[in-house]
């Protein structure tokens, strides 16, 4: 046999071995329950030059990371959930909900998450979901005001439950660029917008590793099996999800501007909020921001309490909240809404569809939770 007859059937072997793994791959997939892939499949996000990153239109993908398959769609509009028209219907009460990713619904079915929930709790209600994985409070503001306010809400809720990464601190995340807020003469002004440092090498080999995961499932196992087995700030994992920017020391004196930066943003929202006949809500586990919110006479609930409970987590540390803990905050919202007055009384469910709380006194309008 000559050397390209042997070249020729090496070749065709290897192409073999490729199509059977491939086969094996796509079955094993299908059959199994538990995957070690991100709950969140990369392919239903996009870089973006305003906010940094978003979420693709007309996306959608499932993730067995949780143990249970989780699809997640996106609408036209780039958002999670049902699709509404910017123009709201007569009669309708309408919440713009804002948050990252436990707003987005992060390894929870959208039917079960609290924003699905508590729509259901009233009449004539709509809910537009505007959380996005990996968010920060300063790019929250940022997409209420270029897309939030379009919906014309009555009532605008922001969830922030952590200062995770003290992403509104920085101009550079898990190796994606975003825009900033920094405090000068006391207001706020943004920088690195449009967002100008996520490197063109770094994006494209993002859309390199998701085309593959997306069309070649053996490459897939491989990468996410690699990627569950090492470590956490390896540069395995910098590779595929960028390293978040570590080089500041987080010291008291760091975690207080970033405190009042955040105050700052809320307050901010709360202004653009006012200025279209909207009222602001703060949902967080935060104290300090909190108690900062009823400072200036902002609502906030504490959902601390409300999500103390072992047996609403997602399982393998993944640091989110599974269908009951999301049932458990939807009940929470929505008992705070209704006993602060901010859902108006045509929307509330008749008392033999919903037992409400009996309303608060009013020095008792915003929960002091521990």
């Amino acid at each position: 046999m000559s050397g390209k007859s042997r070249l020729g059937w090496r070749l065709l072997y290897c192409l073999g071995l490729l199509i059977f793994l491939e086969v094996v791959a796509r079955f094993g997939l299908a059959l199994i329950t538990k995957t070690w892939e991100p709950v969140v499949p990369p392919e239903v996000g996009a870089f973006d030059p305003s906010l940094g990153w978003k979420l693709k239109p007309g996306a959608c993908a499932t993730s067995k990371r949780t143990g249970r398959e989780v699809e997640y769609c996106i609408n036209d509009k780039g958002l999670r959930g049902k699709e509404l028209a910017y123009e709201k219907k007569p009669g309708v009460f309408r919440i713009v909900l804002l948050g990252d990713s436990r707003t987005f619904g992060f390894g929870v079915p959208v039917e079960q998450h609290f924003s699905t929930v508590v729509k259901d709790y009233f009449r004539r209600l709509e809910v537009v979901n505007l959380g996005i994985d990996g968010y920060g409070i300063d790019q929250e503001l940022l997409l209420l005001q270029d897309e939030g306010f379009k919906y014309a809400p009555d009532l605008v809720l922001v969830y922030v439950p952590h200062f995770h990464n003290f992403r509104h601190m920085r101009t550079k995340v898990w190796g994606m660029g975003k825009p900033r807020f920094k405090l000068a003469g006391g207001k706020l002004e943004v920088e690195n917008s449009p967002v100008t440092n996520t490197g063109q090498a770094f994006a494209a080999l993002r859309s390199v590793d998701q085309t593959l995961s997306r069309w070649w499932k053996t490459y897939k196992i491989f990468r996410d099996t690699i990627l569950f087995v090492a470590d956490e700030d390896g540069p395995i994992r910098k590779f595929f999800q960028g390293n978040k920017e570590d080089t500041d020391i987080e010291t008291p004196e760091f975690q207080q501007e970033a405190q009042q930066l955040a105050e700052a943003i809320l307050e901010a929202m709360n202004a653009a909020c006012k200025a279209r006949n909207a009222k602001l809500v703060l949902l967080t586990a935060i104290e300090r921001l909190y108690k900062a919110a009823l400072e200036q006479s902002i609502p906030a609930l504490n959902v601390t309490t409300c999500l103390d409970n072992v047996a609403f987590r997602l399982p393998d540390r993944l640091a989110h909240f599974n269908e009951a803990g999301n049932g458990a905050l939807a009940w929470d919202i929505s008992t705070f809404l209704t006993a602060n007055d901010l859902i108006p009384a045509g929307h509330l469910r008749k008392k033999n569809e919903f037992s409400y709380p009996e309303k608060k006194p009013e020095q008792d309008a915003a929960p002091q939770h521990p």
